[in-house]
């Protein structure tokens, strides 16, 4: 029968019990072996657990290429040290994960920032020099009100359109740099005066009369606007030269005061006459007139004529050059040739139709049919 002993923890195993097999007689026990002398070929396969490991006996020479997988690793066990240079890319950073105090100084350059990323909290107060500013890059919504001061405009660069109305007053302007030709006329009254004058007895106090005055000496420099009115105008003062074109307007003429010499030739036509205004004493003409006193139509013309061989009568057709309103007209024809007769045979609106007979034998064959319609 087998026996079997309990091992003493040693350098290689775990406590745990273990059979010796007796030769021959007796018991043996881990004591029994020599040192080293259990080698890699007494070693099954798979038979070393973790619990025969000692601490810190795994070294790398132990471990097999790519036997650490990123299941083998504890958080935060692979530093700064275990990284070879250039091992870390792009796709190894998670989103936010460079700090400011990851990077160097001077490592951020222009390539590095995306369009309009730079603003107004990133940059420090002065930050901004005139060579980082465009030409005409600044703005009018970027100057503050008062920000322009003298010193910042060029010599010669406000023009009066640069100034707004009544913007410049008495203490913006030198002394004796007005001049005659700055004063507009008429523009000097008593107010502006000084004293002096007055006291002096150059103007008197209820001002300068007509009196006074040379013929002549008032000249259209003198006159203010809108100062001379129909009371100032004399009788036929304004003649035909002080009109300007177009001035005189349907408002401006009296009633009953154009006449026919006052027209020009042509000026009527008849857009300018009312309805019936027309008369038949007004006409050159004696139109044609009818019992009712309607509007008639009056066409007239001429239609040559042909007789062939032993004819006796043929027909001429008749084109109006405006059509009646109905064929109730009136038409009369008749041939240049005594020996043909004229006869009305049909009649549209638009034509008509009249046959010509000949009386009596004659070598005579053609002429002209004369014809007049009216209705």
């Amino acid at each position: 029968m087998a026996h079997y002993g309990r091992s003493r923890a040693s350098p290689s195993f775990g406590r745990r019990d273990y059979p010796v097999e007796p030769s021959g007689a007796g018991i043996y026990h881990l004591s029994h072996l020599q040192p080293s002398a259990v080698t890699i070929q007494h070693i099954a396969p798979g038979s070393v657990s973790v619990h025969a490991l000692q601490a810190g006996s795994v070294n790398a020479e132990k471990l097999a290429l790519r036997a650490v997988r990123a299941s083998n690793l504890a958080e935060a066990s692979v530093s700064s040290v275990h990284l070879t240079e250039h091992a870390v890319h792009s796709q190894h950073l998670s989103d936010g994960a460079i700090q400011e105090s990851a990077l160097a100084e001077g490592a951020v350059q222009s390539r590095h920032i995306s369009p309009d990323s730079v603003q107004s909290e990133h940059l420090q107060a002065g930050a901004i020099q005139s060579q980082h500013i465009g030409w005409q890059a600044v703005s009018e919504q970027a100057i503050q009100d008062g920000a322009v001061t003298s010193g910042k405009l060029a010599d010669g660069t406000v023009e009066s359109r640069h100034v707004a109305e009544e913007a410049i007053e008495g203490q913006h302007i030198a002394k004796e740099v007005i001049d005659s030709h700055h004063i507009k006329p008429g523009s000097v009254t008593l107010d502006q005066l000084s004293t002096d004058i007055h006291l002096s007895g150059l103007l008197p106090e209820e001002g300068i009369s007509g009196d006074k005055l040379q013929a002549n000496s008032i000249s259209r420099g003198h006159l203010q606007d809108q100062v001379v009115n129909s009371e100032v105008l004399s009788p036929e003062a304004v003649g035909p030269e002080h009109l300007q074109a177009a001035a005189v307007q349907s408002h401006h003429v009296a009633e009953q005061s154009i006449e026919g010499h006052h027209l020009a030739e042509g000026s009527v036509g008849s857009r300018e006459l009312e309805l019936n205004a027309v008369t038949p004493e007004h006409l050159s003409i004696t139109p044609v007139r009818t019992c009712a006193n309607q509007p008639a139509l009056q066409q007239f013309g001429r239609a040559p004529f042909l007789l062939k061989g032993s004819e006796g009568e043929t027909e001429v057709t008749i084109v109006f050059g405006e059509p009646f309103v109905n064929p109730d007209y009136t038409l009369v024809a008749m041939t240049n040739h005594p020996l043909f007769h004229a006869t009305l045979k049909s009649q549209t609106t638009n034509g008509a139709v009249i046959v010509v007979t000949k009386w009596s034998e004659t070598a005579h064959n053609y002429g002209i049919i004369s014809w007049i319609a009216i209705g």
